[in-house]
């Protein structure tokens, strides 16, 4: 697992600083979790997923269809908010299949419309199986999961001009968004592939209170900008 170790101080001070307008504080909307309806309630095993819209590797089945799986032992327990999903050929297939080998792709839109870019946050926790990033309206951020992270849960934050893969930053749209998670299934036997997105959420202020936001907090992103990053790129 890789992804950027952002200093406490420059974290809280953020946080700090997003907690002093909260009164004003606006949801962001058209943030699911995986495996859930209409409601944000999650489904039973074979329900097909309706907020995230995926791509199979090259070359697979198109008769594969993305709904909520069956999970193996080795997974981390589905929690409240959130089941996991992955490619299935039937509603009722077992937990451990042989899925696809290669890159799939989830991808959800949400929009900033009526919230100041600079002022959003979104926030949730993340598992995979195997390998897996995140991605930011197109960029990849460097939220990284390792071949077996499908173990735990593992958090995630996102902000305007947080630092991409490259050392490059990612903005926000000032109204649509791509939030995307690119999961890899490696080659084996008895060998599924699954994504799950828990605690997803966001919030920014409003476009006309997005002046303040940018003044209360923009020294402190800065300073999280400074913060030096370390990572090891798992094998693929």
């Amino acid at each position: 697992m890789r992804h950027y170790l952002l200093g406490q101080a420059s974290f809280s001070a953020v946080i700090s600083a997003l907690g002093v307008l909260s009164a004003s504080a606006l949801p962001i909307e058209g943030l699911w979790n995986t495996g859930v309806d209409a409601s944000g309630t999650p489904q039973g095993v074979g329900f097909n997923e309706i907020h995230y819209t995926a791509t199979l590797p090259l070359g697979a089945d198109p008769r594969y269809e993305f709904r909520t799986v069956a999970k193996p032992g080795t997974y981390v327990n589905n929690p409240t908010d959130a089941a996991w999903i992955g490619p299935s050929l039937t509603a009722d297939e077992g937990a451990l299949v042989d899925d696809p080998v290669g890159t799939y792709v989830y991808k959800m839109l949400f929009s900033l419309e009526g919230i100041s870019p600079s002022s959003a946050l979104i926030s949730g926790m993340w598992s995979s199986d195997n390998w897996s990033s995140i991605w930011l309206n197109g960029v990849e951020t460097a939220y990284q999961l390792g071949k077996e992270d499908f173990r735990t849960l593992t958090s995630f934050n996102l902000y305007d001009g947080i630092l991409g893969i490259s050392g490059d930053p990612i903005y926000f749209d000032p109204v649509i968004n791509s939030l995307e998670f690119h999961v890899i299934n490696a080659r084996g036997s008895g060998n599924p592939s699954a994504l799950l997105v828990s605690g997803l959420s966001g919030t920014g202020q409003s476009v006309a209170d997005g002046g303040s936001m940018v003044l209360m907090v923009g020294g402190a992103f800065a300073a999280m900008f400074a913060v030096s990053r370390a990572f090891a790129r798992s094998p693929r």
